[in-house]
């Protein structure tokens, strides 16, 4: 038997206690996918149409950079 995996988490449904029939599951290009939560489920949808975006830069979003710097009680980010 295949143990199922979450192809957006790579977590094993069977440990999760998630059978075939209890799992979330998606069709894509002839493919069956199963998933352990739907929210995994749509953040594997949104990274195929992502991919299948003819701009590279056309679901990009920008943020600005956070680096870590240290401190007494530990690490803390801060805006570079």
């Amino acid at each position: 038997m295949k143990t199922l995996v979450c192809p957006t988490c790579g977590c094993s449904l069977v440990r999760l206690g998630i059978s075939k029939e209890k799992s979330v599951t998606s069709r894509s290009n002839g493919k069956e996918y199963h998933f352990c939560c739907q929210g995994c489920a749509d953040l594997y949808t949104i990274g195929q149409e992502d991919a299948s975006s003819p701009d590279p830069t056309a679901n990009v979003t920008t943020s600005s950079t956070v680096r870590s710097q240290g401190s007494r009680k530990g690490l803390k980010a801060v805006r570079a």
